[in-house]
C-alpha cells in the first residue's frame, strides 16, 4: 500500500510470474484428472485464468511468457469442435513434440511434479529478459503459430493405402471402438455361461447384497425418526461420503508414485479439486470430505493421506498411494461413519 492509503498496482513482473503458476497449475490438473484425453483448449480455461488473476487474459498474455521462456509453452492454432470457433490448444514444450508420444505423455502426468522447478525456471528467465527488454512493451507479433492437424489413420486395402478422412475421423473412432466391444463380447458370451441376473437392470440397489439391503433400509428408517435437522445432517453426510472415491482419485493422480510425500493447505487443495471436478462440489464440502478420508486417530484407516495443523492452517500431506487397498480402506471409513450416526 502506497503513503496515500490506496492500493499500489502489481508489477508487470509479479502479473507474469502469478500467470505461469496459475496457467501451469491448470494444465497439470487438466493433465492429472483428465489423463490427457483431453485437449486444452485456451478459451476453456481462460475463465480460471481470469479469475485467479484478477485481470483480462488474451492469448497474447500467453505468447508472452513464451517469449520470455520459449521453452515454457506450445500454442496451436485450431477449429474448437465444442464451440465450432477459432481458437488455440496450449501444451507445455516438449523437445520431441511429434517423435516420441509415449515419453511426451509421461511428461505431461509428471508436471505436477515439476511445477516449482518450472517456476524457478521462469523466473530466472525473467529476470535475465528484463535487463535487456522492456516488460511493460513485449512484441510478441513475430511468435508463428502451429496448425493443429488431427492424425488421420492410414490402413491398407488391396495392397492400396487408403487415408480415411479427417472430417468423420472421431465418427470411425466411436464406431471402431463399439465394434471391438461387440466382438469381445460374442467371445465371451460363447465361452460363459449367461447369468441369471444378467436382465436385471444396473442400478445400485441391484448391486447390494442382502445384508447391505437390511442395513440400508435400517439407516433410512432411522433417519425418519429423526428430527428434521439431524436429518439434513445424516443427508449431507451419506452425501459427501458417496463422493469420496471421487476426491480420492484426484488425490491418487497427484500423488507421488515411488517414495515421498507431497504438502497442500487444505483449502488451495481443495481449490483445485473443485475446478477439475465434473461435478458441482463447492470447497468447504471438498475439505469436509478430504477430512474423512485422511488418517486420523478417529478412523484408524491406513491410507497414506494426512491432516496436520500448523498454527491455523490445515495441511494435507499425501504419501505414495495404493488405489485398490485405499479404496478398501474408504469402504471401512463409510461403514463406520455410518454405524456412528
Amino acid at each position: 500500500m502506497s503513503r496515500t492509503g490506496t492500493v499500489e498496482e502489481p508489477s508487470k513482473r509479479t502479473e507474469l510470474i502469478k500467470l505461469f503458476k496459475s496457467l501451469d497449475l491448470l494444465i497439470s490438473v487438466h493433465y492429472s484428472t483428465n489423463y490427457l484425453s483431453k485437449k486444452i483448449y485456451f478459451e476453456s480455461i481462460r475463465p480460471q485464468l481470469i479469475q485467479v488473476n484478477s485481470r483480462k487474459i488474451e492469448i497474447r498474455d500467453i505468447l508472452e511468457l513464451i517469449k520470455i521462456w520459449d521453452e515454457s509453452y506450445t500454442i496451436f492454432f485450431t477449429s474448437n469442435k465444442n464451440t465450432c470457433k477459432d481458437d488455440y490448444i496450449i501444451d507445455i514444450f516438449l523437445n520431441n513434440q511429434i517423435e516420441n508420444e509415449e515419453l511426451n505423455n509421461e511428461k505431461r502426468l509428471n508436471l505436477f511434479k515439476d511445477l516449482i522447478k518450472r517456476e524457478k525456471a521462469f523466473i530466472v528467465k525473467l529476470d535475465e529478459f528484463i535487463k535487456s527488454h522492456d516488460i511493460n512493451n513485449i512484441d510478441t507479433t513475430s511468435y508463428k503459430f502451429i496448425e493443429y492437424v488431427e492424425k488421420i489413420p492410414i490402413t491398407l486395402v488391396n495392397n492400396q493405402i487408403k487415408i480415411k478422412s479427417s472430417k468423420n475421423l472421431s465418427k470411425l473412432m466411436i464406431k471402431k471402438d463399439k465394434d471391438n466391444f461387440k466382438f469381445k463380447e460374442k467371445i465371451v458370451s460363447k465361452i460363459t455361461k449367461p447369468s441369471p441376473l444378467k436382465s436385471l437392470p444396473s442400478t445400485a440397489s441391484s448391486s447390494m447384497t442382502l445384508l447391505e439391503r437390511i442395513k440400508q433400509r435400517e439407516l433410512n428408517n432411522k433417519a425418519n425418526k429423526l428430527d428434521p435437522i439431524v436429518r439434513a445432517n445424516l443427508k449431507r453426510n451419506n452425501y459427501l461420503m458417496d463422493k469420496m472415491v471421487s476426491i480420492y482419485n484426484i488425490l491418487f493422480e497427484i500423488s507421488p508414485k515411488l517414495n515421498g510425500t507431497i504438502n497442500h493447505p487444505i483449502k488451495k487443495l481443495s481449490t483445485l479439486i473443485r475446478d477439475s471436478l465434473k461435478m458441482p462440489l463447492n470447497e468447504s464440502d471438498i475439505m469436509d470430505i478430504l477430512r474423512m478420508i485422511c488418517n486420523k486417530d478417529d478412523n484408524n484407516n491406513n491410507i497414506p493421506i494426512k491432516l496436520i495443523k500448523i498454527g491455523e492452517v490445515e495441511i494435507i500431506k499425501i504419501g505414495v498411494l495404493n488405489r485398490v487397498q485405499d479404496l478398501k480402506e474408504l469402504e471401512k471409513i463409510k461403514s463406520l461413519k455410518q454405524r456412528n450416526l
